[in-house]
């Protein structure tokens, strides 16, 4: 789902929930899972951290391995953290500490 001239977001729930549950499949493994999510999701941009990384932050959702946030990039350049499905337009993994 792409954004549109009407500001449609670019993902829904049920996306998200896909997305979350193929991260929480191959995080960890000895592939390059970052790169085949990136394939299967070409119109979102993902970034890898630390969970100590997002400070304070509530993720959207939590995995056994990682927290998933969502990101919102405004037409200025910048970003921030969101809970808002609406203005998605990339998301945060930030793994677990071991």
């Amino acid at each position: 789902m792409e954004t549109n001239s009407t500001n449609r977001a670019l993902l829904d729930e049920t996306q998200l929930g896909d997305i979350g549950t193929k991260l929480d499949e191959v995080v960890n493994r000895q592939v390059d899972w970052l790169a085949l999510i990136q394939q299967q999701y070409p119109q979102l941009r993902f970034t890898v951290c630390s969970e100590d990384d997002t400070g304070c932050h509530e993720p959207f959702h939590s995995y056994d391995q990682f927290d998933l946030h969502l990101v919102s990039h405004s037409l200025s350049g910048c970003s921030s953290l969101t809970q808002d499905v609406n203005h998605c337009t990339g998301l945060v993994i930030a793994l677990h500490e071991e």
